[in-house]
């Protein structure tokens, strides 16, 4: 008695057969295991990919806080040298916190965004057209959801350290989302309290 079993992978499917001469039995206990624990993979269109920009924009605004304080720091330290209107807008609390976001966002964006591109390389959907814009004049394109729903991630190819990137991201957002949310605190107590 022989049981044969043909596992394929590609980069975003996977083929699987399971023969057997009077196996039946056999053969559907086995290919309905090695189905259920191809298919236990998590979700490909999960909070990760769902909710991309989200964790894009608080990785770059977190850097960009960082930066912006460094900015903040050499602007007091070189104030003496600097022109009397700048001083004056370094006394200005309304330019010093929307400066410093705007700042943020800028500087975040510059060296946030490619680092959380080359995270997200492949793991979101691919784009396809979806209407043109009378009123913009621009083609609108959406993610192609029922193709990248309908198949696996298998990792391996250019898919390879997809899990690896899904987990770095989470926890890069866990800790990003409580340094943004701890600069708005920073911004709201220091417009009321600063004169």
């Amino acid at each position: 008695m022989h049981l044969y079993i043909w596992i394929y992978f590609y980069e975003n499917s996977t083929t699987l057969s399971v023969d057997g001469k009077n196996m039946e039995e056999q053969v559907n206990r086995v290919h309905s295991y090695l189905k259920g624990t191809i298919e236990k993979n998590e979700d490909r269109y999960n909070k990760t990919v769902k909710n991309r920009n989200l964790r894009m924009q608080t990785f770059c605004f977190s850097i960009g806080i960082v930066l912006s304080y460094l900015v903040y720091i050499i602007l007091l330290i070189n104030k003496n040298n600097l022109p009397v209107d700048v001083t004056n807008y370094l006394d200005n609390k309304f330019i010093i916190i929307i400066g410093q976001w705007f700042i943020a966002g800028i500087l975040g964006n510059i060296f946030g965004l490619p680092i959380m591109i080359s995270l997200y390389k492949n793991i979101v959907p691919k784009t396809k057209y979806s209407h043109y814009n009378t009123k913009s004049h621009e083609a609108v394109y959406v993610d192609n959801l029922d193709d990248f729903t309908s198949h696996n991630e298998v990792q391996i190819g250019n898919f390879y350290n997809n899990g690896k990137n899904r987990k770095t991201i989470e926890k890069i957002y866990k800790i990003t989302i409580k340094i943004v949310l701890l600069q708005l605190l920073i911004s709201l107590l220091f417009l009321i309290f600063m004169k």
